[in-house]
C-alpha cells in the first residue's frame, strides 16, 4: 500500500518505511514501530525493528504480540534506534502491537537515550 501524509499513523502501528543508507546513496525499506501519533504534517517518531536478537534495549516481537495484522518473521523492537519520519516514507502496514508491547518499548526509550 502506498501512502501519503494525509494518512494518519498511531502509536503501536507496525509499518515498513524507506530509509536512506548512511552513506547517502540509495535506500532500503525497513520495518519500524510507530511510538507517537502522527501530527498534522504527517510526522511521527518510530523505533527500528530487526531480526537480530542480540541487542540490549530490545523487546521480542512475534505474531501473538499483535492485536491486528501479521509479521513476516519473529523480530525485535530496538528502543535505542529512534527516528523521526513522515507518512510519505511508509510503503506498507503490517499491523498494530498490543498495548503491553508498546508500553514495554516506551519504557526502554528513555533509559536508552539517557532521560531521567
Amino acid at each position: 500500500m502506498t501512502t501519503n501524509s494525509s494518512i494518519r499513523f498511531n502509536a503501536g502501528h507496525v509499518v515498513e518505511a524507506v530509509f536512506p543508507f548512511a552513506e547517502g546513496e540509495g535506500s532500503k525499506p525497513r520495518p519500524v514501530l510507530v511510538v507517537t501519533d502522527s501530527d498534522a504534517n504527517g510526522d511521527f517518531v518510530v523505533v527500528a525493528i530487526t531480526g537480530a536478537a542480540h541487542h540490549k534495549n530490545s523487546v521480542p516481537l512475534v505474531n501473538t504480540d499483535l492485536a491486528q495484522g501479521r509479521l513476516n518473521k519473529p523480530s525485535h523492537v530496538r528502543a535505542d534506534k529512534i527516528f523521526s519520519m513522515n507518512a510519505k516514507a511508509v510503503t506498507q502496514t503490517f499491523g498494530v502491537v498490543k498495548p503491553n508491547i508498546l508500553g514495554k518499548v516506551k519504557s526502554l526509550i528513555c533509559p536508552a537515550v539517557g532521560c531521567k
